[in-house]
């Protein structure tokens, strides 16, 4: 099979080299702080994934949130000094309460929706947010998943545009499982599956380290050669410390064999920010990564961390 190509489009920069610009990351934060002026957020669960968009001059977060009933994104812009929610949008209710890990490709927002309690029913959803300062509509593609218990859900999704298709990611209960979807056309509504990449069969052998974390958001990255990596954020419930990994994908390799990991960093979230719940990363430019971290809840206000 020949390796599907990555290209460079708007909120699709790639890196001259990726493994730099990763290390380049500060492991410490700048925050940002943005103001709840009255919308009403959903109580038992929190934030979730986080993702920057720069439009026309002006940067905007696009955050996914949890809760006992209903699943939703808010998104936050800059207005006159400060940034604040300026639009929360209910995406789906009971069962599917639970969105989960994002990323933001071209003018495109996928994420994933789930049943957190049963845990065998998700979906994945694409939305167009190409005005994320105006009202955003329905998705406009959507892939069913149902099955197993734990193997079957969407908390964390990630997508890369490869020419004039996509390459998308859905990963299961704390991404233990990574089921890989290709588009076949440039409709965003021929989403295929084509395979599944399990941790516990992975080759590890020249590995980074041999840790696959529990990863609540993945994101897909690309580079000026036409290589694919995938970035993983995570909260290790031992040390109490926040990771983000890279990894590279291989796609004509076996299976156990697509998957390796090249590094690995700790940040120091502040502030009540962490991986646990939010975390995504922006290319600026062909030399910079930017990753960000997220508070559980914004009913009042919210915190963002920026590594640059």
């Amino acid at each position: 099979m020949d390796m599907l190509q990555p290209s460079g489009n708007r909120n699709d920069t790639r890196l001259a080299r990726v493994y730099d610009a990763f290390e380049r990351q500060s492991d410490k934060p700048k925050i940002i702080e943005f103001i709840n002026n009255g919308w009403i957020i959903p109580s038992g669960g929190h934030l979730q994934g986080i993702q920057r968009m720069d439009v026309t001059g002006i940067t905007y977060f696009i955050i996914t949130g949890s809760s006992e009933d209903e699943a939703y994104f808010i998104v936050v812009g800059k207005q006159s000094d400060r940034y604040e929610i300026i639009q929360k949008k209910e995406i789906s209710r009971n069962p599917y309460r639970h969105a989960g890990g994002i990323q933001v490709i071209d003018n495109y927002l996928v994420l994933g929706i789930e049943d957190n309690k049963k845990q065998n029913i998700s979906q994945v959803l694409i939305f167009d947010v190409k005005e994320p300062d105006k009202p955003i509509g329905d998705p406009i593609a959507i892939i069913q998943r149902e099955g197993e218990t734990k193997r079957s859900t969407a908390g964390a999704v990630a997508m890369i545009k490869l020419e004039n298709k996509y390459l998308l990611i859905a990963g299961s209960w704390d991404s233990d499982t990574l089921d890989f979807y290709r588009s076949y056309s440039k409709s965003l509504n021929e989403f295929k599956y084509w395979l599944t990449w399990d941790k516990d069969k992975s080759n590890r052998n020249g590995w980074y380290d041999r840790i696959w974390g529990n990863y609540q958001n993945l994101n897909l990255i690309g580079d000026h050669d036409n290589n694919i990596f995938l970035m993983g954020y995570y909260f290790d419930e031992e040390s109490k410390i926040d990771y983000v990994d890279l990894f590279s994908l291989h796609l004509n390799n076996a299976i156990p064999d697509m998957i390796k990991k090249e590094s690995s960093k700790q940040m120091f979230c502040k502030s009540g920010a962490s991986f646990n719940y939010c975390g995504g990363c922006f290319v600026k430019d062909e030399n910079t990564i930017i990753s960000y971290a997220c508070s559980a809840d914004c009913s009042d206000h919210g915190i963002i961390n920026e590594f640059l």
